[in-house]
């Protein structure tokens, strides 16, 4: 049965005209699965407006057969969640921003997410990594080898790479996954993070390397930022396609708040969106002296916080079970100081654990 949308008896806040919030009978909500040969099409991009769709004929496509009724729960259940079906001259509509808000936090899957000042207010670099599930080793120094002895971070126990480290030299590098699922994510990207935290090549050089040496790339897929505290120096590289080469590059990254997702970097301090400008002014205010656990919590379980879409899927924070961050790795260099301060949050067997670290560059 389809939704039943009948006007309200009295104007619930009534944002112009004729416009008011919809009183929709949720409990009459039926699903069912009918045959039909065509689809309704409407497409909507980045910075344009939402327009009507149509309904065409099927084409030839390849989808999973449960697609349909995966799509069909998300549209519901968005509806269900969405403050903003109202009814306008006795039919129903949408405020398309939240809407597709909501379809965004429904998406959501195992990615990585970033958030890091840089160069900006009392940091030099305040970076916060929401790790993935996982097979990684605690954080740590990495001195059974002479070539890595400097280096500090977690450790894949298959490759010996990591997703996020720093050097005594003050050389970060961390990664974020270009796609939601990470049976896909294509190993050896967490390579390159060692390669250049072991390097000596400047930030410039290290992403002029990997733009034009297919080979270093190869089967590859990344979101991938390389910075210098010490030059002030920060670079982002990302590539979409295993296949192809590297197809955004940003050198530099200038001083601001950022947050990358699967879709890519995207620019707080410019952004016209205020929910995520605001929620990091606000932790970053009530958090001044120094981050804590809870810093962490409300930005990264924050549902709310959403990015433009991208090439690549986009999503919010990733939690694990209510609440409960699966893990959480920081950089904290404050201004006018060498001192770098490390801190790892992370689940293991439901026990909430930490590791910190703190060491001058040198």
């Amino acid at each position: 049965m389809a939704p039943s949308v009948q006007p309200s008896s009295s104007p619930l806040r009534t944002s112009k005209g004729d416009d008011k919030y919809a009183n929709v009978k949720w409990e009459e909500l039926g699903f069912s699965l009918i045959p039909t040969d065509c689809m309704y099409v409407a497409k909507c991009r980045q910075g344009e407006s939402f327009t009507e769709g149509k309904i065409v004929p099927y084409g030839d496509i390849s989808i999973s057969p449960c697609s349909p009724i995966l799509n069909y729960g998300q549209v519901l259940f968005s509806l269900i969640t969405c403050p903003d079906l109202k009814t306008k001259n006795g039919k129903s509509h949408y405020n398309k921003s939240s809407f597709v808000e909501k379809i965004q936090i429904i998406r959501r899957e195992k990615t990585g997410t970033a958030w890091f000042v840089w160069q900006d207010s009392s940091y030099q670099l305040l970076l916060l990594q929401d790790r993935e599930n996982r097979v990684i080793k605690p954080a740590a120094w990495w001195d059974r080898d002479e070539e890595t002895k400097d280096i500090l971070g977690g450790r894949d126990e298959k490759t010996g790479g990591t997703w996020l480290g720093c050097s005594k030299q003050g050389r970060v590098a961390f990664l974020v996954n270009v796609t939601n699922q990470t049976s896909f994510t294509h190993t050896g990207a967490e390579l390159l993070t060692v390669k250049f935290l072991k390097g000596k090549m400047t930030t410039s050089e290290f992403a002029n390397e990997l733009a034009s040496n297919k080979e270093l790339s190869s089967g590859l897929t990344f979101n991938l930022v390389v910075a210098d505290i010490a030059s002030k120096s920060m670079v982002y590289i990302s590539k979409k396609s295993p296949t192809k080469e590297v197809d955004e590059m940003i050198d530099p990254i200038g001083p601001g708040r950022y947050f990358i997702t699967s879709a890519g970097l995207y620019d707080i301090s410019s952004s016209q969106d205020k929910h995520p400008k605001d929620k990091f002014s606000e932790v970053l205010d009530e958090n001044k002296e120094s981050p804590r656990r809870e810093f962490y919590e409300k930005l990264m379980n924050d549902d709310q916080i959403i990015v433009p879409e991208g090439e690549g899927e986009t999503d919010t924070s990733r939690t694990g079970p209510k609440g409960e961050c699966i893990g959480t790795t920081s950089i904290e260099v404050k201004r006018g100081t060498s001192n770098i301060g490390f801190n790892e949050y992370y689940w293991e067997n439901d026990e909430f654990k930490e590791h910190k670290f703190h060491f001058d560059m040198e």
